[in-house]
Formats: structure tokens, sequence, C-alpha cells
């Protein structure tokens, strides 16, 4: 990951800096300077994290970092004072806001590693601050992978074949395994040890009080015996069929008996002859003659009375000597004879007008005897159409009426209760099957059990593999960081008890814990776990801070050993406070 150039602006002393990033930077300043706060906004321009408004230049309101890569990207990150959100920029040519996450994750993806280890090597204090547990589990994590499915097997004392087999079906031989695997392989066993675990619990409990010393059939046995009563089942069904078909037939038979009864006593009650259709004829005609005449009568005798009104009217105004040709006049004329042969006229037309009533009267009567025979016939005609449907009826229903077969007996016994008794039977034989197949299956499940607990503990943190692999790792380490150390007149020990203790003495001393030693030997410690773990990740960093704390003699030979090791960097930054003959000594040594 290499670094083109790093911007500050507003970071604690550092108002608008632009620097050129070499492969070997050292920093070597007064106190309060900014030489930590170099390496202090390396780490916030590479993890966006770490930083407060302690970092703000005093007066101002925000301060910011931005780095250019090799590749042509360019981060930025950003906070103002009293605002804890850090704004996170990225881009190639211009820089656009985006997430912490996305712009971490490009530059852990040019580093080929995790951010976390990113953190780490961009903050030697971390390093240092873990707890001897939390800094085996780093150091773990990163270590390559040297382990084959041999190695893991011969860590395991007391290893039995089938340790071996769930083994090798996890770890394929001619692959080499590292930590990240040992731990998977600690999930998959575990996982499967719990859940076998469950079942064997509840197998225990499923046989657990029942006795398998009582005798039962066998479920097949059971099974024909079923089969055969279900058979004669279906045969006595069809005969219980027929005696319910028997009895629904002769119920229907009676109901048809009782309705024909009944159609017949309707029948007899009803009195009526077969209409005589020319009779009805005959009364039809004659009912309209007799209209007709009625009619006519009424008509005459309406106009003759109309007549005899106008010729009395006529003859009053005569005898009143008023003129017939204008109304109101008084004639002198001797009207006697015209009255007189009005009179005659008018007792004439009443004469006929009684003629024509007695025959009125005489068309009347016979028509209202006409319409009494009609309403007779109709009657009759209603009643004799009722009759011949209600006999229409008795034939039909009268055909329907089937004869009873000979009615079918009621099979005797009870099979229901057998088949009950079998299916009773039959489960409890099956129950006692599964819970014999449960029984005979427990050893081999607890067998299976105790390999997963065995192959659990040892996949555990604290289990064999992963001691003896830490022991084997443990060695390579000591082995990698005292051949830097020897040159630095140092010897590094490390040992896993409770998490990681790392020892450093002089050498010919015994090796003390770092966190009792004097601060020269902790950094020396700190620049050889920084070069370690650089050994692992391949992030190709090294920052290394307070080199004053070392004396002439490890300053030079530190020296010495960062112009062996810096082809292996892309860039060496060392910071400290600034001495005449600590600067005398850079000068001298890098080249």
């Amino acid at each position: 990951m290499k670094i083109l150039k790093i911007k500050l602006v507003n970071f604690q002393s550092y108002k608008n800096e632009e620097f050129q990033m070499n492969d070997v930077m050292v920093i070597l300043r007064e106190n309060g300077a900014g030489k930590s706060a170099f390496l202090k906004a390396l780490n916030f321009a590479l993890c966006g994290e770490g930083c407060d408004d302690g970092e703000i230049m005093q007066g101002e309101k925000e301060m910011s970092v931005s780095i250019l890569f090799e590749n042509g990207l360019t981060v930025e990150r950003k906070r103002k004072r009293g605002d804890r959100t850090i704004v996170h920029r990225m881009g190639y040519e211009k820089t656009k806001k985006s997430t912490k996450d996305a712009v971490n994750a490009e530059i852990a993806k040019m580093c080929n590693t995790g951010m976390s280890s990113i953190k780490v090597i961009a903050s030697s204090r971390e390093l240092f601050e873990m707890k001897p547990d939390v800094l085996a589990d780093f150091i773990m994590k990163h270590i390559p992978n040297r382990m084959t499915v041999e190695d893991i097997i011969s860590y395991i004392p007391d290893i039995t074949d089938r340790m071996e087999s769930e083994i090798r079906t996890l770890f394929p031989a001619g692959i080499e395994f590292g930590h990240a695997q040992i731990q998977n392989a600690f999930n998959i066993f575990d996982g499967r040890r719990k859940d076998l675990a469950r079942e064997v619990k509840l197998n225990r409990a499923k046989i657990s009080g029942y006795d398998f010393s009582i005798p039962v059939r066998a479920s097949g046995e059971i099974r024909e015996e079923l089969a055969s009563v279900l058979k004669e089942m279906g045969a006595y069904e069809e005969k219980i069929r027929a005696v319910r078909d028997f009895q629904a037939r002769k119920t229907n038979r009676e109901n048809i008996l009782k309705k024909l009864k009944s159609l017949q006593e309707q029948y007899n009650a009803i009195h009526a002859v077969k209409p005589d259709s020319a009779r009805k004829e005959y009364l039809d005609k004659r009912e309209s003659e007799l209209m007709q005449q009625a009619d006519s009568c009424k008509k005459s005798i309406w106009e003759l009375q109309s007549a005899c009104n106008n010729l009395n009217r006529t003859v009053a105004a005569l005898k009143e000597g008023l003129c017939p040709q204008v109304k109101g006049i008084k004639c002198t004329h001797d009207w006697t004879p015209v009255i007189t042969q009005f009179e005659s006229n008018v007792s004439q037309m009443n004469g006929n007008i009684a003629s024509f009533q007695t025959s009125c009267d005489a068309a009347e009567k016979e028509l209202l005897s006409v319409r009494e025979e009609k309403a007779a016939y109709e009657a009759n005609f209603r009643a004799y159409s009722d009759k011949c449907s209600k006999y229409q009826a008795f034939r039909a229903l009268k055909e329907s009426l089937m004869p009873l077969p000979e009615e079918p007996r009621m099979p005797e016994g009870n099979l229901e209760e057998k088949k009950v008794a079998l299916d009773g039977e039959l489960n409890g034989a099956i129950t006692r099957e599964n819970l014999l197949a449960v029984k005979n299956a427990l050893p081999e499940q607890e067998e299976q059990l105790n390999v997963l607990e065995a192959l659990t503990s040892a996949f555990s943190k604290k289990g064999s593999v992963m001691e003896n692999n830490t022991k084997v790792y443990l060695g390579f380490f000591e082995q990698q960081m005292n051949e830097s150390a020897i040159k630095l007149g140092y010897v590094i020990s490390m040992e896993m008890e409770n998490g990681l203790h790392v020892r450093i003495g002089r050498n010919g001393r015994t090796p003390v814990d770092v966190d009792v030693c004097s601060a020269g030997e902790k950094a020396v410690a700190i620049f050889l776990l920084l070069d370690l773990l650089n050994s692992f990740t391949g992030i190709r960093l090294l920052f290394f801070d307070e080199v004053e704390m070392l004396d002439n003699k490890v300053w030079e030979a530190l020296l010495k050993l960062v112009e062996e090791k810096k082809g292996s960097y892309d860039h060496i930054v060392i910071t400290g406070v600034n001495h005449d003959d600590t600067m005398e000594a850079v000068d001298r040594i890098l080249k």
C-alpha cells in the first residue's frame, strides 16, 4: 500500500501542510512539535477513528487529513469541533462523500487484509493495550496456514480411529490449515455435539420406564389378523347395507299404499259426469241470441219513449195556443185535429212499448236460466277434470309400486370391538418396536457423542490442537523475532498462559514481561512485534514512535535493521524527540 502524499489541515500544530511519503521517514522534533501528531494523523486517515476535538488546532472549527495512494485514490477524513461525526470522502480524480465502511473496505482491499490488522499496525499503542487473551486471539488469527491434517492428528493424545476419521473428513490431505480452520472445526464439532447430546437425552427419556420384558406380538402378525377382520367387516357392512336398503324400500312401499288409498277416497268423493260439449255450444249460442234480443227490445223501448215524450211536449204547447214553428209566439190556428192525431199516436206507441217490454222480460228470464245452466256445466267440468287427474295420479303411483324382496337377516357378532382391540394392540407393538430401535441405537449414539465431546475439547481455545499448534507457532515467532532482536542486543520469548505473554531482556539475561520492563525494552518489543505482524499481514507499513527511549547503541542498531528491512516495506515512519547524536546516526546509517 504505497502512499504518495499526506496533507494535514488544522491537525494539532499542522495548519496546512503536505508531506511526500518516502520509503523511510524519520521525524525527530522537540516535545510538542507534532512528531506523534503525524503518526496519529496517518492512523486517522487510514482507519477513520481515534481523534476528538483535541486534534483540532486551537481557534479552528474543523480539521482534515487526506492521503493520496499510488493507484490514484485519494481518501479524506474530516471532523468538526463539537461534532463526533466524521465525514469520509474518497475518489480518484475528485473525492466524493462516502461512508466509513466503504472507505475502509477500499483501503483493506489495497492492503489485502482486514481493517482490524490495519488499525493495530497504524497504532502501535493499541497492540500493547490488548489484554493477553485478546493479543493471543489477534496474533493467532493472522498467522499463516502451516498445519497439515497429520499435524492435527499428532496433537491429540489417545486419538481413536473414529476421531481420526472425523478429522480427515474436515481436513483433506495435502492442504495446510491455520487458526480460522481450527476454529471452524470447533464450531462444527461443537454444533454436532450439542445436537447429538439433545438427541441422546431425548432418546434416554423415551425408553426410561418402558418395560421391554412384557411379551408383545410382532406388528406384522397383528396387521395380518387386522386385515382379516377388516375383510370380514367388509362383508358385514354389505349385509348391513342390504338390511337398511330393505327397510327403506319397505317404508317407501307403505307410503305409496297410503297415498293410493287417499287418492281413491278423493276420487270416489267427486260426483261428476262427462261434460256434453254440444249442449255447451247450444248454451253459448242461445246466450248470445237472448242477449241480442234483450238489447234490441231495450233499444226500441228507448226510441219509442223518446218519441212519446216529444209528442207529449208538442201536444201540451198546442193546447196552450203556442205556435209550433216559432217558439214563445201565440197562435190563433185551431190545432185540435193535430192534437187528436198526436194523442192517438202516443197511445199507439205506449202499446208498442208494453209489447217490447214483455218481449225483453221474457228474453232476460230465459237468459238467466241459460247462464245458470252454463255455471252448472262449468262446475261439473272442473270436478270431472279433477277426478280424471286423480285417476291418472293413482294409475302412475300404482305402476311405481314394486314388490318387496325377501327380507334379509341381520348379521350376528360385533367385529368393530375386535377391530378396536387390534388397533390398540398394533399401536403398542409399533411403539415397542420404535423404542427398541432407539434402545439398540443408543450405544452407538453415545459412543459418537463421546467422540464429538473429545473433538470439541481438543479443538477448543485451550484444547490440545490449539495448544500444540500455538507452541509450534510460538517457537516460529520467537525464532523470527529473535533474528532481529539479537541484532539489537535483546532476546524475545513468548508464552501462552491465559493469553499471550511477550517477554524481553538483554542478551544473557532472563526476559521479563513487557508490562514490567523498561521503556526502552518495551519500545524494542513493540518494534519487533510490529515487524512480525507485517510479515503475517503483508500490509508493508511500520509506524514506530518514542525512539528517544532507546540508548544510542540500540538506536544505531535499530537504524541498521531498518536499512536492512526497508525493501520489505512500502513505508517505515519513525518518530521521536530530537537529539544531536540521534540525528547524526540517522544521517550516517540511513542511505
